[in-house]
């Protein structure tokens, strides 16, 4: 910076050599030049130089130099105004040189002062014949034209002690204008291009401080904006969506209350009847008879593609026999529990794919699956989980979870953490919540929502201890994350 300020003060003293000897109108064509200069370098200047331009070292420079220039500007504009200055000063003097050259004889006060008083004598004269005898004057009159010889000398000599005067003050006026154009010109003369400003050391201290500040507004940023987010998530949006209408599945409630479920185990066995054949996910299958056909299943359903798929319910080994037994466990997850789930014809429940792990079903009447869509429900954007599969019997899924699964009826409704969800059963009336405790969820130890069952009787499905899974626990950022978040919003 300190060089360019040096080329650039070294450029400009080198133009002022041509001010110097320049005309008034070209000094005028390029000051007029100039002063548009500096007015587009004063817009460029106020404009926005995008994200961080105070501290990003391109636009730093950009902004220098920018700021040199317009100082340079102003110069050349000051230099400009104060040689056009003298360019007039130097036309004045020589015009009136010209004048002062005209009018450089000028009569002297004593030769006036004689043509004055030869006037005043042409006067005398001219009123002592006025005064004569009226007779005599006639006969002077006729004889000799007296009268109007005196009165002819009287406005001579008259007029040419006016003229001198009026010769003596020109001249005077012009010899005075000229000196005043001098004196005017040697001061107007003595103009120079002046110093360029260095700001770049305020420019450096300028950036410096931004800088400071901007680190103090990021840092309290950083650490007041997570819970000021979450202070207006607490104290509104919640409060907002605890409002909106819950979300509801077509349901035929009396068949739902014929789903039963035995507790959760480690292991739990199966005994096929007849028609009846058993999917089982890859590391689930613990034990099984010899007896019995066995083969490779390539999906759950082929209507699911894409969510049997992506819940791993892929390559299942499917078992038909009438009397074969299997034991299902999780054999790879030494903290999953499991338990079966028996529901009867017309029976429904909406479950996570992740958590099916084993499917008995009727193999002239297969399981069935519906996919339900809640794209206008205030709750299913908070919970970010648009689509909703509801399972339907007569079938009996065996399902795992953390340390086991827990069915509670939601007779008198129920409130549950969105981790532990697995499932409900159609009946069930679903919404969000808001946390009960604020100051928990202020400093991050638990959830703004959680999930609520309504007072309905329909059946939940909980896993006990979720942070007990290896995969659970805090939400996985990056890539992971944002596909975490898309197998959830289409329910997977």
């Amino acid at each position: 910076m300190a060089s360019s300020r040096a080329a650039t003060q070294n450029r400009l003293e080198q133009t002022a050599k041509t001010f110097k000897a320049g005309g008034s109108e070209q000094l005028q064509f390029r000051l007029t030049a100039a002063q548009r200069e500096l007015q587009e370098a004063k817009a460029e200047r106020l404009k926005g130089q995008g994200f961080l331009a105070s501290i990003r070292p391109s636009k730093i420079l950009a902004r220098g130099e920018l700021d040199l220039r317009i100082s340079a500007l102003r110069q050349e504009i000051r230099a400009l105004k104060l040689a056009k200055r003298a360019a007039e000063a130097k036309t004045l003097l020589t015009a009136r040189e010209a004048t002062f050259r005209r009018v450089q004889v000028v009569p002297s006060q004593q030769w006036i002062a004689k043509e004055k008083e030869e006037c005043s004598f042409a006067k005398t004269r001219l009123a002592e014949f006025d005064k004569r005898n009226p007779l005599d004057k006639i006969i002077r009159n006729t004889l000799e034209g007296e009268r109007a010889n005196l009165d002819a000398a009287q406005r001579r000599e008259c007029a040419q002690w006016r003229k001198s005067e009026t010769a003596r003050n020109t001249g005077m006026k012009a010899r005075a204008a000229y000196r005043q154009a001098q004196q005017h010109l040697e001061l107007a003369d003595r103009w120079s291009v002046g110093v360029i400003s260095d700001s770049s050391k305020d420019l450096a201290q300028q950036t410096i401080r931004d800088i400071a500040l901007r680190a103090v507004i990021a840092l309290l940023a950083i650490i007041l904006m997570p819970f000021a987010v979450r202070i207006v998530f607490y104290f509104v949006l919640a409060p907002l969506a605890q409002r909106g209408p819950p979300i509801r599945l077509p349901s035929k409630a009396e068949a739902d209350r014929g789903i039963t479920a035995k507790p959760s185990a480690v292991t739990v066995s199966i005994l096929l009847g007849p028609s009846e054949e058993l999917l089982v996910r890859q590391g689930f299958l613990q034990s099984s008879s010899t007896a019995g056909q066995k083969k490779t299943r390539a999906f759950l359903s082929w209507r699911f593609l894409l969510t049997s798929t992506a819940s791993k319910l892929t390559f299942l080994t499917q078992m038909r026999g009438e009397g074969l037994s299997a034991s299902i466990s999780a054999v790879d997850d030494p903290f999953a529990e499991v338990a079966i789930l028996d529901m009867p014809h017309d029976a429904a429940c909406v479950l996570q794919p992740r958590a099916i792990v084993a499917v008995v079903q009727n193999t002239n009447q297969p399981l069935r699956i519906t996919s339900h869509w809640r794209l206008t429900s205030l709750h299913a954007w908070l919970t970010f989980q648009f689509r909703y599969l509801a399972f339907h019997g007569p079938a009996s899924i065996v399902v795992k979870g953390g340390r086991g699964v827990r069915l509670e009826v939601a007779e008198k409704g129920r409130l549950f953490p969105q981790r532990q969800f697995v499932g409900f059963s159609t009946a069930v009336v679903y919404s969000t919540a808001r946390n009960e405790t604020f100051w928990p969820y202020f400093f991050g130890r638990d959830e703004l929502l959680k999930d609520r069952a309504e007072r309905s009787g329909g059946l939940l499905i909980l896993e006990e201890a979720p942070s007990g899974r290896p995969s659970s626990g805090k939400h996985r950022k990056g890539l992971e994350g944002a596909v975490d978040a898309l197998l959830k919003a289409f329910g997977i």
